[in-house]
């Protein structure tokens, strides 16, 4: 029974761009698996906080509803700013 079947989520911690990693840091990991946990509540086809991309959803993360970017920029974060968060959600196709 397709509605059955588990939920898969792929999270790359460590994509880089010019060298360095984009995402801030382990601490803020929880805002991408609260993110993953709230998918799983969530029927196959609703697309509420999602946005589609070739390999499937990713968040909507401009929507502060949808995926938590409070304190996120600025503070102990000043290298990470509203242009990393777009590259680290970026789907390139040609990457998978």
């Amino acid at each position: 029974n397709y509605n059955k079947l588990p939920k898969m989520f792929m999270v790359n911690w460590f994509r880089k761009v010019g060298g360095k990693i984009l995402w801030p840091g382990f601490s803020e990991n929880l805002r991408v698996i609260k993110w993953c946990f709230d998918r799983c509540d969530k029927s196959d086809n609703d697309e509420q906080g999602a946005l589609t991309t070739p390999i499937g959803y990713i968040p909507d993360y401009k929507d502060p509803k949808a995926f938590d970017t409070s304190n996120l920029f600025g503070g102990n974060f000043k290298h990470f700013d509203e242009y990393g968060l777009e590259k680290i959600f970026n789907v390139d196709s040609k990457e998978f």
